[in-house]
């Protein structure tokens, strides 16, 4: 699902292997890639856990440029974000969440995972947001 993405962070990690610090937080980012099961958006990478500012400024750059954009998978038929935009946006508006009201840390987690659709090219498993 993420090829692109995850061959170029594995050629991030090669190219770093004298920084064993970056080589680990590389590692980091391979992991959390390897999980997704939806496409993730290179553009809105800093939405994940442990792509620091250097990482995440080098795959911004890479996946700008055309010839690497195109590499990227498109949003597929199956695609689910749209469900799931409606979904929490109709718990917003209602203000409750399987019958109970939420509560102001609720309602902003649930405008939090609204936001963090945006990560995503196209949601295959909703396992990937929240």
């Amino acid at each position: 699902m993420n090829a692109a993405l995850r061959a170029y962070l594995k050629d991030l990690q090669s190219s770093a292997a004298g920084d064993s610090g970056l080589a680990l937080a590389l590692q980091k980012c391979i992991s959390t890639v390897n999980k997704a099961q939806s496409a993730i958006n290179p553009a809105k990478i800093d939405c994940f856990r442990y792509f620091g500012d250097s990482v995440v400024r080098r795959i911004k750059g890479h996946f700008s440029r055309q010839e690497h954009f195109d590499e990227l998978p498109q949003a597929s038929s199956s695609d689910l974000r749209m469900q799931v935009r409606t979904a929490l946006e109709s718990v917003l508006t209602q203000g409750e969440l399987a019958g109970k009201v939420l509560s102001k840390k609720m309602r902003g987690e649930v405008q939090r995972t609204r936001d963090a659709l945006d990560c995503f090219i196209s949601i295959e498993d909703v396992r990937d947001v929240g």
